[in-house]
């Protein structure tokens, strides 16, 4: 018979008085409750327990003889019920995992293991508690495609101006003309200390070489003060000199896993040859979610900013999670071209309706061919579309409408499915952030469970007596810790159960009056105690080292004043003055 010195302890005899010679042993172990079961929300009926019991621990000694894995149904009598029931199996019933085998380790006797036997749970369909995985995927690849590495081997700087880590976007090695913006740009990737999150740089040789007037940063600053969710945001405009030219660098916001649509809507080359089958469409409903993003841009920034788009262009339009749009380099053109624009701003708003036009066209038909040829193109869309959006494009491109609010009207029915898109993403997303909403709470209880279990004592000077994390709370700490990471199946094997080491650590945090049994590691004594019972020891003990932590502190503090004070009567009795000797 293994015995365990530590259970025999004072704590554990003061906790649980021993029991008299006449009195039988007490039949609440093998009386206790059944536990609930989480999945099918079925609560055993208490069974009455002794009086002589105390009612928030039970000690059974059993000398070994008794290990709370085994169940006190026989499992033959549940497989029975099932199968005479013809119906609905009785989830009444735990099947716990029995014993491990006497060649396993003892310390791997750890507690009972609440496992329903699979074929009983063939007609019911139990939630998961963790995010979606196309979901978790996405977002660890934005967060993959967010980090900043400094590049092994670049031929440009680093820094540029207040950014650090410069990676290069593109891979041509100098700035190439844009057909949106007509200028010579080049993209980077960079980090904003200012901004504490990553950013892009986009690089501009202007055409004169002379610096930017005042009046256009002062038009930037305008840029930066307004923002919408259609439009990449304006952070900076600073000019730098580690090109040796006249470049002025663009910040805006950095949008991972993200396309333009000309990467993904019109780089068919098998569409450029002007053949045109109707069966290739983009579908109504996304050239519509398309047109009503593209339309708040639109009203963005004629009525907000009372400017004009101007690089409504595949290849400045991004595109992210499948439909989601935004409008990039806005402002750009603007800022660069301030004082030599010749247009009146009427006529470039005029413009960006056409423009729009032209993008859907190119975009529903995959080609910039519909865009070079928009009356052939909006003809044969006529016979393959309803009327209403071959109509409102035609609007727009003879410029029968050149109005924010008369394109806003006719886009109004289908901004409200926009809406109820957008309405169920909203739902979707928050669904799956309360599945990750538990994961900081119980991270923290792990973190003080560990930081007391197993804990040497360092600053104790007599060893001779048992470690501050054996005695006491501390070892019931550790006997749930077992109970809930260290569970073996039948065979000795290692049970990982993720739901289990959940669901115990949630009814920890809870403070439920749940009750479960601790076994000690030889397996001679089972002890009964309640969740909130180790809520209870977890915030003592853990409170106890956030004391000594902070009696530390305080201890090495005084210990420093003392060093400088006895450093500045040094210094005052060699007549040396303190600043002159630092």
């Amino acid at each position: 018979m293994f015995e365990d010195n530590l259970l025999k302890s004072t704590f554990i005899s003061g906790r649980f008085p021993p029991r008299p010679a006449d009195q039988s042993k007490s039949s609440g172990i093998n009386q206790r409750s059944t536990f609930s079961n989480e999945i099918t929300g079925f609560n055993g009926p208490q069974a009455p327990r002794p009086h002589k019991v105390p009612p928030r621990c039970v000690p059974c000694d059993g000398g070994g003889s008794f290990n709370p894995m085994l169940s006190s149904t026989p499992s033959s009598a549940i497989y029975a019920q099932a199968e005479i029931s013809k119906g609905q199996p009785d989830y009444s019933q735990w099947l716990l995992n029995p014993a491990a085998p006497a060649v396993v380790a003892d310390h791997l006797r750890t507690g009972r293991s609440n496992n329903l036997k699979s074929n009983l749970l063939t007609d019911r369909s139990s939630g998961v508690s963790y995010m979606d995985q196309a979901l978790h995927q996405a977002l660890r690849n934005k967060l993959r495609a967010s980090i900043l590495t400094p590049p092994s081997k670049s031929n440009f700087p680093q820094t540029l101006g207040p950014y650090l880590l410069v990676n290069p976007l593109e891979g041509a090695s100098t700035p190439r003309v844009s057909e949106a913006l007509e200028l010579p740009t080049q993209c980077f990737k960079a980090w904003s200390p200012r901004l504490s999150m990553p950013v892009v740089l986009r690089r501009v040789l202007p055409e004169r070489l002379e610096p930017l007037p005042s009046e256009a940063y002062f038009l930037a600053r305008q840029f930066c003060d307004a923002s919408d969710p259609s439009v990449i945001q304006l952070r900076d405009v600073v000019p730098v000199d580690e090109f040796g030219d006249n470049s002025v660098i663009f910040v805006y916001d950095f949008l991972p896993c993200c396309y333009t649509l000309q990467q993904i809507h019109m780089s068919d080359p098998a569409k450029s040859s002007g053949e045109l089958p109707p069966s290739d469409l983009l579908p109504e409903r996304t050239a519509w979610m398309f047109l009503v993003q593209l339309t708040q841009a639109l009203r963005f920034a004629h009525q907000t900013l009372n400017r004009s788009v101007g690089v409504l262009h595949p290849s400045k339009i991004l595109v992210q999670d499948g439909t989601r749009l935004f409008v990039n380099c806005i402002g750009l053109k603007d800022v660069i071209n301030h004082s030599t624009m010749a247009n009146t701003m009427a006529e470039l708003k005029a413009r960006d309706f056409v423009a729009l036009g032209k993008l859907m066209l190119g975009v529903i038909f995959g080609t910039p061919l519909a865009m070079k040829k928009p009356t052939q193109y909006l003809s044969i869309l006529e016979q393959v579309f309803p009327q209403g959006l071959p109509n409102l494009l035609q609007d727009l491109l003879t410029g029968t409408l050149s109005s924010v609010d008369a394109l806003v009207l006719a886009t109004a029915n289908h901004a409200y499915d926009h809406l109820s898109t957008i309405c169920s993403v909203n739902k979707y997303q928050e669904r799956q952030l309360l599945r990750e909403l538990e994961n900081g709470r119980l991270f923290r209880l792990i973190c003080k469970l560990n930081s007391v279990v197993e804990r040497h004592d360092t600053r104790r000077l007599d060893h001779r007596e048992p470690e501050w994390s054996e005695t006491g709370d501390r070892y019931m700490l550790k006997l749930f810790r077992d109970f809930v990471f260290h569970q073996v199946d039948q065979r000795g094997a290692p049970h990982l159960d993720l739901a289990h080491i959940v669901t115990v650590l949630n009814k920890v945090e809870a403070a439920s009056q749940e009750r479960l049994c601790l076994v000690s590691r030889k397996g001679e004594r089972a002890i009964i105690v309640t969740y909130a019972d180790i809520r209870h020891w977890l915030d003592t003990s853990f409170g106890s080292l956030v004391e000594e932590h902070r009696r530390s502190l305080f201890e090495q503090q005084m210990v420093q004043q003392q060093e400088q004070q006895q450093a500045d009567a040094e210094n005052n009795g060699s007549g040396v003055n303190p600043t002159e000797a630092i």
